[in-house]
């Protein structure tokens, strides 16, 4: 078990440090420069926040005061409407039709679910406060704060005080998140879910009952969690399988009893998350005549295989798809146009030379994790100002230079993370293994599937989680050093 912890340990530091050293060779000297800076900066206000003993209210308050005011901002500098129909705008036509009890006309979730089930989370304060721009915005910033609140109590039991509060700030001052408050974008919702099933995870793994009933209980509370994660953005199966895996390495610290309790919870946890999504996708068929796609893998694989687009979204593919299902038809289409494409996907890869995958391996990772400075360009779409802010090139330029910096310091922070865990055998890896595991999935999966820079977004809850504590983590060790 020791050997294979450290195996996914230096197999995460490696593919943190070459999406770092790729995203730097993207961008330029002055790009690698402000992410060393950054990652110094870092880890310079751990250890001076360590010697501050701020109570923890007063902490928390200062991050969320800084994460409110820095999304007020934004929301003030870059006014938006809902319109063109993008993404975003179809989220917000969608959710005011099924607030107001109209019929369900939106063809394009045949093959994309996320868009449905999305916009009915959205009609939920849409009934209560009106369909209105205001009405997500103020949505946003409930749910950066929840998120916020859950990522300091998860570092606060994981890596101490300093570094949640480091954390939280980190969360506050994140640029693309920051700009992404004024958007009607799932990217709140899914980091919120994120890091609740991520805390409910910690607090389920912490508890030394070993009743059955109270097992299968919480068991079933995080499979519903990762249910309500799932049908917006398809992570469940990839938290699925770190979560067993994780729990898995850690058999060998229970007994016989507890190991039988835990397989009880982990059946809960596997029955509430795919029998819940079945019954879900059963309901929403309810509402439109042609049925949901239970899985668009095929259509991801598909986009994710196509070196002329570099493995984003095009037309040629998502028309191809689309001709698919309506060829096949019923209920089943779906599922024949994701076999059907299979063979395709297969064809485009073997069809390259391996040094022609690792070129256009190289230029998609670019693109995904170089990438967040996207969130700048749906400002400009949703922009309704004439002559808005986006409009001065210069604060554009250095936005755009902070969205990817960020990102690249926190690869950089996790890298070390991950290599001085798998070096340091009496670092207690505990969560933290979880989160390499994860991290790991979620840089391997996005190799094959569609690539955004307005993906890597979902990755922010693991890497802070690994970035942060390393700051801090000479400190730990001398304290260890001097109790023994």
């Amino acid at each position: 078990m020791t050997v294979f912890k450290r195996i996914v340990f230096f197999l995460t530091a490696f593919s943190a440090a070459a999406l770092f050293l790729l995203t730097c060779f993207s961008n330029g000297a002055v790009h690698t420069f402000l992410s060393f800076l950054l990652a110094a900066a870092a880890i310079g206000l751990i250890r001076l926040l360590s010697r501050c003993r701020l109570p923890s209210r007063t902490a928390l308050w200062i991050a969320a005061s800084v994460a409110v005011a820095l999304r007020v901002l934004a929301i003030f500098c870059f006014p938006v409407g809902t319109a063109p129909a993008h993404d975003f705008g179809s989220y917000f036509r969608l959710a005011q039709n099924l607030a107001e009890g109209g019929p369900y006309i939106q063809s394009s979730c045949a093959f994309f679910p996320h868009m449905l089930f999305f916009s009915m989370a959205l009609s939920v304060p849409f009934r209560l406060f009106g369909a209105s721009v205001l009405t997500y915005q103020l949505c946003n910033l409930a749910l950066s704060l929840c998120a916020l609140f859950l990522l300091y109590a998860i570092l606060l039991e994981t890596a101490g005080k300093p570094a949640a509060f480091a954390g939280a700030l980190a969360w506050a001052f994140e640029p693309a998140l920051v700009l992404y408050a004024p958007l009607n974008c799932h990217e709140h919702y899914v980091l919120t879910l994120t890091f609740l099933y991520l805390f409910l995870l910690l607090r389920f793994t912490q508890q030394k009952s070993k009743r059955p009933v109270v097992l299968a209980l919480r068991g079933g509370t995080l499979g519903l969690c990762l249910l309500a994660l799932d049908l917006v953005r398809p992570l469940g199966i990839l938290f699925f399988i770190a979560t067993l895996l994780w729990l898995i390495l850690r058999a060998h610290q229970w007994d016989a009893r507890r190991a039988g309790a835990l397989a009880l919870a982990a059946l809960a946890f596997t029955g509430v998350l795919f029998g819940g999504k079945a019954a879900a996708f059963e309901a929403a068929n309810g509402l439109r005549r042609e049925p949901l796609a239970k899985a668009s893998y095929g259509f991801t694989l598909l986009v994710g295989s196509n070196g002329e687009s570099g493995g984003t979204w095009n037309g040629e593919d998502s028309s191809y798809f689309l001709s698919l299902m309506r060829e096949n038809g019923g209920r089943d289409g779906y599922r024949a146009a994701n076999n059907a494409v299979l063979s395709k996907v297969r064809t485009r890869w073997t069809d390259r030379s391996f040094g022609e995958n690792l070129r256009f391996l190289t230029q998609k990772n670019q693109m995904l994790w170089g990438g967040q400075k996207i969130v700048l360009e749906y400002l400009r779409l949703y922009e309704t100002a004439p002559a808005g802010f986006s409009s001065h090139p210069r604060p554009i330029a250095l936005l755009r230079l902070l969205c990817d910096t960020y990102l690249s310091a926190l690869l950089l922070l996790s890298a070390v993370t991950c290599f001085s865990a798998a070096r340091n055998k009496k670092l207690d890896e505990g969560f933290l293994l979880f989160t390499a595991i994860a991290f790991l999935g979620f840089a391997c999966m996005h190799c094959l599937t569609e690539a955004s820079g307005r993906y890597t977004i979902s990755a922010l809850s693991l890497l802070l989680l690994l970035a942060v504590p390393r700051a801090n983590s000479r400190t730990i060790l001398k304290r260890r050093r001097r109790r023994e």
